[in-house]
Parts: structure tokens; C-alpha cells; sequence
């Protein structure tokens, strides 16, 4: 009977519990990590919280990589994060950089951290990184591509000194800065940019860059991001951008064409300006607006396609196209700017639509080859024009075509 009682009182227990599981009130009390995937020396390993109770999975996560072993590294003031600051005892000629060293959260490279590690081929820096110091990859004759990471903030000087065999460098940080040439050397000649954004002049004054990619992943180029990127030849703007802001191709002497995609709304002021070796572009129907100085100084384009979508040309948009013959300016701009075609010396004909309210100061100033003005309206409607002073100063001898319906 004693039995019976002591039966009957074991199964009310575990039916109380298995109520308690499935109505999911468990508190998973006994429940301990347990390893699902090891972690290695190159890749990170999966843990997961198992509950002995209800036999649920209650958690995962990560098991950093190992990393090289041997790093030397130093202990920062908040001691709970470290920095790398050689190879200490690691004689790896592929250096996997750990996010944690000791139980210390890897926040930085430090200056010089592997400058002369001329046996190094490979290194991987962990997301946790931060900063990475002066020349802290100085003379890595070894190394011929790299990854800075997303979580990478600030950048020391000439980190890639002297690194003569880096040819390619994946850039997924958010630092740029116009003082700093880490980027800015003659073995450096690609750049992929992955991470949310291109950084403002990133390439600053770059000479040495040939060719860009563009991730789908980027969804911004900041102002200035190319500024005068002189060796620049190609580059692949993705549907994920939206605008191409100021001075981004400004001084991209060497690029010769580029694709805008249908994504792009706007055109900013100096985005191509001195882009002395493009010869033609293709504006998009999705542009409403192209900025000052756009595409000014870009003496080798020879045609351009205004889309209807643009309302207004600003000022100096195509001065000094030297080789731009002909334009046709769509019935949904209102409005031209100042000097916005002025020293265009090769410049013929334009045809300009009975939509124009105004015309700028010296809009066609130097047009000296400007021979005819085919308009689309009334002799009257021209005449109601507003016209800024000399909008037709050192122009050819033109003659005006009135109501022009195309030829």
C-alpha cells in the first residue's frame, strides 16, 4: 500500500510538471550551455542553452574564434578592453586577431602593432576593433588584400606603409578623413566598400586607386568621398544609392564614363566637376535636380541627355565643356542659371523650351561657336524671357528659330 501511495504521489509530481511545461512555465532552472559547434582558430563556434526540464533550446550564441595564440597585448584603462600590440610569441604566418585575449574585449591595433612582419600572408581583424594605429601594418610585405571592419572608427596615419604587395583593400569602416593618406598609396589600387556607407573623403586626393566597388550593402556615399581619385578609371554605382552629392567625382580626371542607376533623385553641386576625361553620361529619368558646377570643367564630354524629370539647371552646371556641340534642355526646366553654359567654345546649337521663365547672367558667355537658339514658343514668349546681364555676352552670331518643333 505504502508502494501504491508512494507511486501515485511520483506520477501527481510529474504531472504537475510536465502542466507547468506545457503551459510554458517553465523556469529552466536546469539548464546549462552546452557546445553545438567548437570554435576554431579561423572561425566562431555556436552554443546553446538546453533545458533538462522541458528540453527546450532557451539560448544560442556565439563562440568567439581563438585567434592566433601568443598576440602580445596591453590592457586598456577601462580594464575590461585590450589592446593587440604584436606578435608576441605567435609564430603564424596567417594572423587571425581574437575578439577576446583573457577574457579582454579586443578594441585595438596599436601603433606599429606588426610593422616589419614581413612573413605574414594573411590577417584578419575581429568586428570588435575600434582604432588601428600609426603604421600599424608597416612593411607587411606578405600581406596582398585586407578587411577593415565595420566597427573600425578611427585610423591612424600610413597604416599600409611601405606594405608593397597590398594591391586590395575591402573597407567596410565609416572613417574617412581628408588629413589622413592611409589609403593614398601607389600599391593600393582597389577598393571594395561593403559596411552601410562610403565615408566622406575616404580617397581624398587618391592617386593611386584604379578601380571602385560598391557593395549592395552601401547605402550612402558621402559628400567628397573621390575627391580628385585622379588614377580612378571605373566604378559601379549600386541601385541602393540615392543621391551623388558634392564635389563625390570632383578632379576624377582619369574616368572616362559612368553608369548612374535609376535610383539616383539628385545631382550635387561640383559631382563631376573637373572630370576632364569624360566624354559622355546618361542622366537618368529619376534625377529632379542637378547642382552647381556639376559637370563644369569637363572638357571632353561631348554629349549630354537631360531627362523631363529636371526642373532647373544651376549655375556654372557646364561651364567650360569645351567639346559639348549641342544640347537639348527638356520642357520641364523652368529655369537656367548663371554662366551655366558659359565658355562652352565648341557649343552650336541649343534648343531651349517655351517652359524656360529665366535665364541667368552670362549663361552662354564664350559660346564664340554659338550659331543657333531654337526655341519652342513665340517670338513674344522669348521676349518675355527674364535674362540676367550679358546672358549672351562673347557669344557667335546666332540666329533664333521661334516655335521649333524638332527637325
Amino acid at each position: 500500500m505504502k508502494v501504491l501511495k508512494f507511486l501515485l504521489l511520483i506520477a501527481v509530481i510529474l504531472s504537475a510538471i510536465h502542466m507547468l511545461v506545457s503551459c510554458g512555465e517553465c523556469k529552466h532552472i536546469n539548464s546549462e550551455w552546452r557546445t553545438v559547434t567548437e570554435a576554431t582558430r579561423e572561425s566562431e563556434g555556436v552554443k546553446e542553452k538546453f533545458c533538462d526540464d522541458c528540453h527546450m533550446i532557451v539560448k544560442t550564441d556565439v563562440i568567439p574564434a581563438i585567434g592566433s595564440l601568443g598576440l602580445s597585448y596591453a590592457p586598456n584603462s577601462d580594464v575590461t578592453t585590450c589592446t593587440v600590440t604584436g606578435m608576441g610569441t605567435s609564430s603564424d604566418t596567417e594572423i587571425y586577431i581574437p575578439s577576446y585575449i583573457d577574457g579582454l574585449k579586443v578594441t585595438a591595433i596599436g601603433e606599429k602593432a606588426f610593422a616589419d612582419c614581413k612573413d605574414i600572408t594573411y590577417i584578419k581583424i575581429p568586428n570588435t576593433v575600434e582604432s588601428i594605429g600609426n603604421r600599424a601594418f608597416y612593411g607587411c610585405t606578405g600581406i596582398t588584400e585586407i578587411t577593415i571592419p565595420e566597427g573600425v572608427t578611427d585610423i591612424g596615419t600610413q597604416i599600409f606603409y611601405k606594405a608593397s604587395n597590398l594591391t586590395t583593400v575591402y573597407y567596410n569602416s565609416s572613417y574617412g578623413s581628408q588629413y589622413n593618406s592611409f589609403l593614398n598609396l601607389s600599391h593600393i589600387i582597389k577598393i571594395v566598400f561593403g559596411g552601410s556607407e562610403v565615408p566622406a573623403y575616404v580617397c581624398y586626393n587618391n592617386n593611386s586607386v584604379k578601380t571602385v566597388e560598391i557593395l549592395d550593402s552601401v547605402t550612402s556615399i558621402s559628400y567628397g568621398a573621390f575627391y580628385y581619385c585622379s588614377s580612378l578609371t571605373s566604378i559601379e554605382i549600386p541601385d541602393s544609392i540615392t543621391s551623388i552629392g558634392y564635389s563625390m567625382f570632383s578632379g576624377c580626371s582619369s574616368l572616362t564614363s559612368i553608369e548612374i542607376p535609376d535610383s539616383i533623385t539628385s545631382i550635387g553641386s561640383s559631382a563631376f566637376f573637373n572630370c576632364s576625361s569624360l566624354t559622355g553620361i546618361e542622366i537618368p529619368d529619376s534625377v529632379t535636380r542637378i547642382g552647381d558646377y556639376a559637370f563644369s570643367n569637363c572638357s571632353s564630354l561631348t554629349s549630354i541627355e537631360i531627362p523631363d524629370s529636371v526642373t532647373s539647371i544651376g549655375d556654372y552646371t557646364f561651364s567650360n565643356c569645351s567639346s559639348l556641340t549641342g544640347i537639348e534642355i527638356p520642357d520641364s526646366v523652368t529655369s537656367i542659371g548663371d554662366y551655366t553654359f558659359s565658355n562652352c567654345s565648341s557649343l552650336t546649337s541649343i534648343e531651349i523650351p517655351k517652359s524656360v521663365t529665366s535665364i541667368g547672367k552670362k549663361t552662354f558667355y564664350g559660346c564664340d561657336s554659338l550659331t543657333s537658339i531654337k526655341y519652342r514658343g513665340t517670338e513674344e514668349e522669348w521676349n518675355a524671357i527674364s535674362k540676367g546681364y550679358w546672358w549672351d555676352s562673347s557669344t557667335g552670331k546666332y540666329t533664333i528659330t521661334y516655335e521649333y518643333t524638332g527637325e
